[in-house]
C-alpha cells in the first residue's frame, strides 16, 4: 500500500517472473492510485482479481493462485511476496 504505480506488473509461472501485458499494467493503474487491495480486470477472455495485499492473481472461473509481483514506476522498487523468492 506504500508503492507508487506498477511500471511493470508480473505473475509467477513455472518458477518465472512473466510480465503482464502493458494493457493489463494500463487497466489496473487507476485501482493502484486509489489504493484499492484487490483488482478485478478482464483481459483476453480471462476475468481475474489481483489481490495486492497477499500479492496473488486469482483466475476467477477456475481458483487458480498464482504470485504477482509489480515494479513501481517512482523510484524502481520491486513490491512482492518474499516467501515466493525463495
Amino acid at each position: 500500500m506504500e508503492s507508487g504505480l506498477p511500471q511493470r506488473l508480473l505473475f509467477s509461472q513455472d518458477g518465472q517472473w512473466v510480465d503482464f501485458p502493458q494493457e493489463v499494467v494500463n487497466l489496473v493503474k487507476e485501482d493502484f492510485r486509489l489504493k484499492r487491495a484487490a483488482i478485478e480486470a478482464d483481459y483476453n477472455g480471462c476475468h481475474f482479481m489481483l489481490d495486492v495485499l497477499r500479492m496473488i492473481q486469482v483466475d476467477l472461473k477456475t481458483g487458480v493462485q498464482k504470485p504477482i509481483a509489480w515494479i513501481d514506476d517512482a523510484d524502481g522498487s520491486c513490491y512482492l511476496d518474499v516467501l515466493y523468492c525463495t
